[in-house]
């Protein structure tokens, strides 16, 4: 049953959440784990028809570093909005 929109902020937090989940259940291998390197390795073999998609910026993600194309960066956007939304911190994706 759908429901209301109680506070916006909250329902905001929910979609960025269901939005993440739902990228890790598409990469989700039957015998391993999945989390943001796989999604990002995923989403980075990806062949996107406009080039504006290829460009590349490097990124911090945990403890090391990567080239992200505009797809990466804005499923890891998505992810760090998940996270500090789950985790009660501020909602920026930075």
């Amino acid at each position: 049953m759908p429901k209301g929109c109680d506070h916006l902020l909250f329902d905001f937090g929910i979609n960025v959440s269901l939005w993440y989940a739902a990228l890790e259940c598409l990469v989700h291998p039957e015998d391993s784990q999945v989390g943001i390197i796989q999604v990002l390795e995923c989403l980075g073999k990806m062949r996107w028809q406009n080039r504006g998609l290829m460009g590349t910026e490097r990124r911090r993600i945990t403890r090391s570093e990567m080239d992200l194309n505009f797809v990466q960066r804005v499923a890891h956007d998505v992810y760090s909005l998940r996270n500090n939304f789950l985790h009660g911190n501020s909602p920026s994706p930075k």
